[in-house]
Parts: C-alpha cells; sequence; structure tokens
C-alpha cells in the first residue's frame, strides 16, 4: 500500500509541476481534466476517512488505488504525452522514489515468505517432508540472499534519491538520456514486486491449508509453485529453487549500482527551467488585453457602424429590388393589355376593310340599281307615251265613254304639282316590283334549262290508280305536302330576295341621344344573316327529304307521276340554293 500510495503521489507531484510551468492555452485546456479528477478526490477522501477512523481494510484500499492510479496513468499518456513536459526533474524523482519503495516491498515479502515457512516448521511443529537439512539449504538460505540483494538495491535507491535532491537544490536535473534505463529499472522492479506478490498469496494459501490438516510441508510443492510464477511473471526458467529471482535481483541490483556511477560521473547536466505560473500569466496578458481592448473597442465599434450602415444599404436595395419587380411586373401586365389592345385594333382594322369593301359593294350595287332605275325610267315615260297614243285612239273612237276616258287619263297620268317625295317612292316601288319581276323571269328560265336538260318537256297528268295501296297515297300526300313546303320555301326566298340588303354605316357620334337597336349597322347585318342562314337550313332540310323520297322510290316500284314530281321539287330546291 505504502509503494501504490507513493507511486500515487509521484503522478500526481507530475501533473502539479507541469500545470505550474505550462503555457496559458496548455493551462486553459487542463481545465477538462477537472471533471476527470473529482471523482478521484472524493474515492481519496473516503480513504482518507477510512484510515482516520481505523476501518480500513487493505484488499478494497489497494483496489481504489490501483483504479486511481490506473486513471493517472491514462491522463499523463493523454496529456503530458501530447504537449510535452518542460522538465524532466519530476519524473527522475518519482522512478528513484518508486525504486526505493519497491526495494522495500520485496524486502518485507521475502522476510514474510522466510518467516511464514520457518514459523510453521519451529512454533506449530509442521515437519517439512523433505527434512529440516532442505529447509534450511534450499529455502531459507537462498531467501536471505534475496533479502540481502533487495536491501543492496534499495541502499542504491536511496544514493540515486541523494543525488537527485542535490541537483535540485543546484536547479539541476540528469540528462533525458538517462530516462530510458530509469524506465527500464522501474519495469524490473515492478516484476519483482508482482512475482513477490502473487507468490506470498500462494505460499500463505499453501500453508495455512497444510498448518489446518496438520500435513507436512513439501519443499518441492513450494518450487513447483515458484517455477510456475517465475515462467508467467519474470519470464525466466529455473532449476533450482529461488534461482530466476536471484538472477534477476541481482541484475537490478547490478544495474542500480551502474547507474549510480553514472550519474555521479556524469558532468552534464540540465538545468530546470522556472517560469511564471499560467495563471499568472494568463492574468497578466487579460490586463494586457483589457489596456489594448480600448483601441480594439473603438475599431470594433467603428465596424459595428459599418456593419449597420451596411445593413441599412441591403436592406434599401432589397427595398429598391421589391419595388422594381413590383414595377416590372405592372410593365408586363401593361404589356399585355397592350398586346391585347393591339389585336383588337388588328380586328377592329380588319373589320374596318371588311366594311369598307361592303361599302364599296353597297356603292356599286347602288349604282347598278340606279341605272335600272334610270333604265325603266326611260321604259315608264316610253310607256306613258304609248298610253297616251292609245287614249287618243280610244278617244277618237269612244265618244260616248268621254268622260270615263278622261278620269282615266286623269289617274294614269302623274301629277306635277305633286311632291318629290312621292315621285320618288312611287319610282322605287316600281323599281322594286321590276325587279322582283326580273328575278321571277330569271328563275322560270333556270327551271326550263334545267328541265330540257333532264329532258323533261312536259309533266305528266296525275293519275290515280284504283289499285293504289295504302302506302303508295301516304307517300303521295307526303309528297303533296313537301310541295306545299316548296311553294312556301320559294315565296319566302322571293321576299327575302326582293329586300334590299344595305345596311346604314353612317353614323353621326355628334348627336348624343337615344337610339334603337333595330337601327343599329350590326343589328341590320345580323338580322339579314339570321333570315339567310333560317332559309338556307329550311332549303337543306327540304332537299334531304326529296332525296330520301327518291331513294325509297329507287328501292320499291316507283310511280311515274311521283318519281316526276320529286325531280322537279329537287329542280325547284337547285334553284333556290342559286340565291344563296
Amino acid at each position: 500500500m505504502r509503494q501504490k500510495a507513493g507511486w500515487l503521489g509521484d503522478l500526481a507531484k507530475r501533473f502539479v509541476h507541469f500545470m505550474k510551468h505550462c503555457t496559458p492555452d496548455v493551462f486553459v485546456m487542463m481545465s477538462q481534466v477537472y471533471h476527470d479528477l473529482l471523482g478521484t478526490e472524493r474515492r481519496l477522501n473516503v480513504i482518507v476517512e477510512l484510515f482516520r477512523t481505523n476501518d480500513v481494510t487493505e484488499t478494497s484500499c489497494l483496489h481504489e488505488l490501483h483504479r486511481i492510479i490506473s486513471q493517472l496513468e491514462h491522463l499523463t499518456e493523454a496529456y503530458l504525452g501530447q504537449y510535452g513536459e518542460s522538465s524532466h526533474a519530476e519524473q527522475f524523482f518519482a522512478l528513484t522514489r518508486a525504486l526505493d519503495f519497491n526495494a522495500d516491498r520485496m524486502t518485507v515479502e521475502f522476510t514474510y515468505i522466510q518467516q511464514l515457512v520457518e514459523k510453521a516448521n519451529k512454533v506449530e511443529d509442521i515437519p517439512v517432508a523433505e527434512g529440516s537439512v532442505c529447509l534450511d539449504v534450499d529455502y531459507l538460505e537462498p531467501l536471505t540472499r534475496l533479502i540481502v540483494q533487495a536491501k543492496s538495491s534499495k541502499i542504491s535507491a536511496k544514493k540515486l534519491l541523494r543525488r537527485l535532491e542535490e541537483l535540485s537544490e543546484e536547479a539541476l536535473t540528469l540528462k533525458v538520456d538517462h530516462l530510458h534505463r530509469f524506465k527500464t529499472l522501474y519495469s524490473i522492479s515492478s516484476k519483482i514486486c508482482n512475482f513477490c506478490y502473487d507468490l506470498c498469496h500462494q505460499v500463505t494459501v499453501y500453508v495455512d491449508a497444510k498448518c489446518g490438516s496438520r500435513e507436512a510441508i513439501s519443499i518441492k510443492e513450494i518450487q513447483h509453485i515458484v517455477r510456475e510464477k517465475a515462467d508467467e511473471i519474470l519470464d525466466l526458467p529455473e532449476s533450482t529453487l529461488w534461482e530466476a529471482s536471484l538472477k534477476i535481483l541481482k541484475s537490478l541490483t547490478s544495474e542500480l549500482a551502474n547507474t549510480l556511477t553514472r550519474v555521479e560521473n556524469d558532468h552534464k547536466k540540465d538545468k530546470i527551467v522556472t517560469s511564471v505560473s499560467p495563471w499568472i500569466q494568463r492574468a497578466s496578458d487579460m490586463k494586457a488585453e483589457v489596456m489594448v481592448n480600448h483601441d480594439l473597442e473603438r475599431k470594433l465599434q467603428q465596424h459595428n457602424d459599418e456593419i449597420i450602415r451596411l445593413i441599412k444599404d441591403v436592406k434599401l436595395k432589397d427595398q429598391s429590388l421589391q419595388e422594381a419587380s413590383v414595377k416590372v411586373d405592372l410593365l408586363e401586365r401593361r404589356m399585355e393589355f397592350a398586346k391585347k389592345e393591339s389585336e383588337q385594333i388588328s380586328q377592329l382594322e380588319r373589320a374596318l376593310e371588311k366594311a369598307h369593301d361592303q361599302e364599296q359593294m353597297y356603292a356599286e350595287a347602288m349604282d347598278s340599281l340606279q341605272a335600272e332605275y334610270d333604265l325603266l325610267e326611260q321604259e315608264n315615260i316610253q310607256l306613258k307615251k304609248q298610253a297616251a297614243k292609245k287614249e287618243e285612239n280610244r278617244q277618237s273612237l269612244l265618244k260616248k265613254i268621254n268622260c270615263d276616258d278622261m278620269y282615266f287619263t286623269a289617274t294614269d297620268v302623274p301629277d306635277d304639282s305633286s311632291s318629290g317625295y312621292k315621285a320618288m317612292n312611287s319610282h322605287m316601288k316600281t323599281l322594286k316590283a321590276a325587279i322582283r319581276y326580273l328575278r321571277s323571269e330569271n328563275a322560270q328560265l333556270k327551271c326550263q334549262d334545267l328541265a330540257n336538260s333532264l329532258s323533261i318537256q312536259q309533266l305528266p297528268s296525275i293519275t290515280q290508280h284504283e289499285n293504289s295501296n295504302n302506302d303508295n297515297m301516304e307517300r303521295a300526300q307526303h309528297i303533296q305536302s313537301m310541295a306545299t313546303q316548296t311553294r312556301n320555301l320559294l315565296k319566302d326566298v322571293r321576299m327575302a330576295s326582293a329586300c334590299p340588303k344595305l345596311v346604314e354605316l353612317s353614323q353621326d357620334s355628334s348627336i348624343k341621344q337615344w337610339q334603337s337597336v333595330k337601327k343599329s349597322p350590326t343589328y341590320q347585318f345580323q338580322a339579314q344573316q339570321s333570315v339567310l342562314y333560317t332559309l338556307r337550313k329550311r332549303t337543306q332540310q327540304l332537299q334531304q327529304n326529296i332525296q330520301a323520297i327518291v331513294h325509297e322510290q329507287d328501292g320499291s316500284s316507283p310511280s311515274s307521276s311521283i318519281t316526276t314530281a320529286a325531280k322537279v321539287m329537287t329542280i325547284t330546291i337547285y334553284i333556290l340554293l342559286e340565291f344563296y
């Protein structure tokens, strides 16, 4: 326990020395170790309290010390190995004190093993199977030599420790070249201590068992236990009892003596560098930083002002970008409206061109109607002259009805004192009647030409067969109804063709008063188109009905009169289609 506690104290001293002489940055990094060592401190406080109350048990105490030492060794490798130690003086002290403690431990444990068997033989009268002479020569005498070697190693360790203390007083320490030799000696010493500890435990168990059973102690059994532990821990075979431990302990003693001689004869030493504690250095640095911070604060304030100004500029630019995006959206909408308006304007221009074309066509139609009107006026004048001549002849031949003839001539001859409006109205009516007459004549001529082309000179007379069945009668009635529809349709077409197809385009925009929708050009044009569309649909429907009847007649035994009537209606339909 003393050896474990000493090694733990040396590790703690190394940590303290490192933290006193490290840089401020490393000292700040070492703050992480504080949280790792809180539990270690609590366990050490518990051990101290147990020692104070004499309630300590060696096994539990050694177990706790071993755990604490393992943790500190891990932290030593993690931090001290990473950042490096400024001086190795504490490490030399730690290894030398460990050699001293290990020598004491070996002396005590070898003495315990020697006295354990000797006491069992002489005090408790437990016999030795091989005899007392074998006990003295093979067992006790080698242990005495081991004890002497352990004490010699302790003397050498003490001298090394004294030499290190002398150098420490002069602020000197050994060169780093000796550190590897010290570590090797510590490793060998630790092996022998572990060998002694395990051997004490097993030999004690063996001797207690023999004492309890009052059986003889066998030196060969003890030699077997020693040989197994030597092979396991020391890695050395032994032919006689305690041969391996004597060999390695002698090598340890000789190496300690050689190391002591080299240390005393080595005049090259390292100076122990003393430096300001890192917390003091850190405090002075912070104080200097505080003094320098005034300029930094002024610069920081300037930078903050500049950052605020830049933030405002960025916000203004963002706002300007948003406004620009809104303006762009507005302009895009205006462009779309402008495109739509341009399309509407182009459509209106096309409609206007069509209206100009229609106006020109209407003007040409008015010119042709005016020419026809002038021609008909001349014919009317000639007819009036002929009528006047006939009246004169009639007056000469019919003297008895002079009064009646005078009345007749008065009604036929137009009054020169009548107003121009009535004359124009009568001329227009006469012109319409003449045009209607000419159209009917034109339709009749086309009908005759079509009849000649179809070799139809005269319609056959309608003959009624007495043996006609009900189907023929129904078909004849259907054809008759269709003929009636044809006549009505022809009458409507003539009336539509006789009406003037003129649309008034002149519009006085200066007069703001209510006007009837029926007087608008659009309404007039749509009304005319509606009439023409209705007549066209009626004509097509009638044509389809007639064609259906003709197909039915082709499939059955047709009657000549019915077929001829259907052909005549078909011709009429073709003539009607010529008007469109």
